[in-house]
């Protein structure tokens, strides 16, 4: 994106580069657009309308609307039967990506509180001059940006920004210092100093016009009791809400597969398949880990059987872990402190080989509390209630 200087041709030179260092996203198709102030390019993993004409980057009928996409929305259908959209015109396609352009043209970037699923990307209006790069509401979908010699570059993996000839790649100390302290890093720091991410729930509001951008919030979570719950009723939403995000997600025009480790959040994910009467066409992964006192393999094969779904195993043995480190680093882009990623990856790869869309129990401990530090919170609380706080020594 332009920010107040004209494109050169070799800009769009530099996205091809930054779109074939990315293309094991989208390995389906690849496509590049481009004018005099914007050049977007997108990589294409087909899971909704598998034709060409939904390939990406994507056009409004009148060529007003650019968007490049990465992602599910998975209320599509939905949204289409709300607003009556192929009623007001004939859709092209019967891609996600499209209701979400003809959803743009109809109530401009407010339909974001429309949407569900996880999905990044940039939608640019030729007309106002406007782009709007989007991260959604909880960042699943990763969304990097930087701003380099006049012009803002955006990528799903920080590898496509280091495409960018003279990009600023030195490293930012404190975000380093905040991965060995926290495991992770915080916030929009990056390992790159010249590298920013952006948060979940936000996006950019680019002024093309202006050469500038500021960073807006669309969503935050919010927490309020309600007291007038029981834990009946309770749990019937909770259960309502999750069978109806499993039948959106699973609705999709390829081969769907599901992560089972064998404990509470992904083994409830399988039964909702079951409850929705698709179980037996879903294909189930799960790591058997060459160490007994960490294999889970009796849980997961009882709740395969329970479903009747395509049961896949994958051995991990601790040399297949350093054998594939490597490429677990290099697909990162930033340091984890995830114990499971490798293995996660190499259940990756065995899953690709029969689906496209995998779910996962991702999340579950943040939505129920279950980690351990909740408990040792709680803990705190009831030593802090019954031993007296401490006191300073009186100066005689």
């Amino acid at each position: 994106m332009a920010l107040g200087v004209p494109l050169r041709e070799t800009e769009r030179a530099v996205v091809n580069d930054m779109i074939r260092a990315i293309r094991h996203r989208g390995p389906d198709s690849q496509g590049v657009v481009c004018d005099e102030h914007a050049v977007l390019g997108a990589a294409r993993l087909r899971i909704t309308d598998l034709l060409e004409s939904a390939d990406l980057p994507m056009r409004s009928d009148d060529g007003a609307i650019w968007l490049a996409y990465n992602g599910a929305i998975t209320n599509f259908r939905s949204l289409n039967d709300k607003f009556c959209l192929d009623k007001e015109r004939p859709l092209r396609t019967s891609s996600d990506a499209e209701i979400l352009v003809r959803l743009y043209e109809r109530s401009g970037i407010s339909c974001l509180r429309e949407l569900t699923g996880q999905f990044a990307f940039c939608l640019y209006d030729r007309k106002k001059q406007r782009v709007f790069l989007v991260r959604d509401f909880f960042g699943l979908r990763p969304v990097f940006y930087a701003v380099h010699e006049g012009k803002l570059y955006f990528g799903s993996e920080i590898k496509a920004l280091l495409e960018v000839p003279g990009l600023d790649r030195r490293l930012d100390s404190g975000a380093l210092w905040h991965f060995f302290s926290l495991a992770y890093i915080p916030g929009d720091r990056t390992p790159f100093a010249g590298v920013r991410e952006l948060p979940g729930g936000r996006f950019l509001d680019i002024d093309l016009r202006a050469g500038s951008f500021v960073e807006k919030i669309y969503y935050s979570p919010e927490f309020r009791t309600d007291e007038s719950l029981t834990e009946s009723s309770a749990a019937l939403e909770v259960r309502r809400l999750m069978r109806n995000s499993v039948a959106r997600s699973i609705d999709v025009d390829v081969p769907v597969g599901l992560t089972l480790s064998g404990g509470v959040d992904t083994s409830s994910l399988l039964a909702l398949t079951k409850e929705l009467g698709v179980s037996q066409k879903i294909h189930t992964f799960s790591i058997r880990m060459d160490e007994p006192s960490f294999d889970e393999t009796r849980y997961q094969r009882l709740m395969s059987d329970f479903a009747r779904s395509i049961h896949h195993e994958i051995l991990v043995r601790p040399e297949d872990v350093l054998k594939c480190m490597f490429s677990v680093v290099a697909h990162l882009d930033e340091p984890s402190g995830d114990g499971a990623a490798a293995p996660t990856f190499l259940l990756s790869l065995e899953a690709r080989r029969h689906v496209k869309v995998l779910l996962s129990g991702e999340g579950g401990d943040e939505i129920f509390g279950a980690y351990e530090t909740h408990r040792a919170f709680r803990a705190r609380g009831v030593y802090r209630s019954w031993v007296p706080p401490c006191q300073s020594p009186t100066e005689n």
